[in-house]
């Protein structure tokens, strides 16, 4: 399935999916949906819908035919609904490596360690990672949006969304690094008022995400403006503790931004930051209770959906509210999806971080059975040793 000009879908020729991947991933949600009809089969992703024709043939075991594949426009998406031997699957509800093979036919051949072996590697890889880019920026705008339009009383008085104001940074953040099957999904609980509040990057310590991970793109001023939490974007000379500590020891450990995010990918569970008359931080857990619920139930259902795009082999919280509220999101769903842990924040107000928070922290990702690499200084240095003899 070939992507056309003007982002329109064509079909060359009818492709045969795979049955076992339509049968075990598109058929067990379908049910679930209470969608599951004969007849015509239509899937949506994001604001286009893709037209498949009727199964090959009859019985379980058949596979289905993509005898046309054509765009539509977002007037369109409501059309199926009407027509009650339609089966309608939201695209963003199957896994990426389930969306690949609808889309091309084959889906990915991996390995007892979870590795692609595919012969067409390369080809595979790039398809992934674009699938996994772009629904994790459809997912991005939908949350942004969503949460844009809360409204929050006493004793907040101002609410800065960075995906809106810092929105370039945050896409280029999520195209650059985003990967499929991360080793883990380090969750964060809401934006610092000088890291991802001034860059649109989770713990987005100002010169890291500068100077580290090469993203410096405009930041727009919100709207409304606190007088003592001004938005000066990378231009910001105040440092944020928290995201100096983390993404300074990814840098310490890992070296390259790309060999860190090869193995995690950072999130925050909530996008807004909230502040009070007087300035000072309130966070997402402080707010009442009719305003709380709300807000958790558009930013679980976000995570979920993120999980299930990105496919990392464990959940990990960065501290005991992040942890929280991934084991409750969809009322305990992810717990079935993946595997949840925590480790230390970072935060200034936390006194074992202040001893040290590197060592706790690679102390909790080892009992999570993650192994860690040699810290970068020293992989260097045994290199250059090498080559000396």
């Amino acid at each position: 399935c070939a992507e056309g000009e003007g982002g329109s879908w064509r079909s060359s020729a009818a492709l045969q999916l795979d049955p076992s991947l339509f049968a075990a991933e598109g058929r067990r949600r379908f049910r679930r949906l209470g969608m599951e009809k004969p007849g015509t089969r239509s899937f949506s992703k994001s604001a286009t819908r893709f037209e498949l024709g009727p199964k090959a043939e009859a019985g379980p075991a058949a596979g289905v035919s993509l005898q046309a594949c054509r765009a539509r426009s977002k007037s369109g998406l409501n059309a199926d609904s009407k027509h009650g031997n339609s089966l309608c699957c939201v695209w963003s509800t199957l896994p990426v490596a389930t969306r690949y093979g609808l889309c091309t036919g084959r889906p990915p051949k991996r390995s007892c360690s979870g590795q692609t072996v595919n012969s067409d590697h390369r080809t595979q890889a790039i398809a992934m990672a674009t699938s996994v880019h772009e629904e994790l920026l459809r997912l991005t705008a939908r949350l942004c949006r969503q949460v844009d339009k809360l409204k929050f009383a006493d004793p907040v008085a101002v609410v800065y969304n960075p995906l809106k104001y810092a929105r370039r940074s945050s896409e280029v953040y999520i195209e650059r690094f985003a990967k499929h099957t991360p080793e883990g999904l380090l969750l964060g609980m809401n934006p610092g008022p000088f890291g991802m509040a001034q860059t649109g990057v989770p713990f987005g310590e100002v010169s890291l995400v500068r100077d580290w991970m090469g993203i410096q793109e405009a930041v727009k001023a919100p709207k409304v403006v606190h007088p003592k939490r001004p938005i000066d974007g990378f231009d910001c000379t105040r440092s944020e503790v928290s995201g100096a500590r983390l993404w300074g020891w990814a840098k310490e450990r890992y070296g390259e931004p790309q060999a860190f995010f090869k193995a995690f990918f950072v999130w925050n569970y909530c996008p807004l930051s909230f502040m009070e008359e007087s300035g000072r931080n309130r966070t997402p857990d402080k707010l009442p209770a009719a305003e709380r619920d709300e807000l958790f139930r558009i930013c679980d259902k976000a995570l979920v959906d993120v999980v299930r795009c990105l496919e990392p082999k464990r959940l990990i919280g960065i501290g005991g509210f992040a942890e929280a509220r991934a084991r409750k999101a969809a009322g305990g769903a992810l717990e079935s999806m993946v595997d949840i842990g925590r480790v230390l924040h970072p935060s200034p107000a936390s006194p074992l971080a202040n001893r040290g928070w590197a060592e706790h922290a690679e102390a909790d990702l080892k009992r999570l059975g993650i192994r860690l690499p040699a810290r970068a200084g020293a992989r260097k240095k045994s290199a250059k040793g090498s080559r000396q003899s």
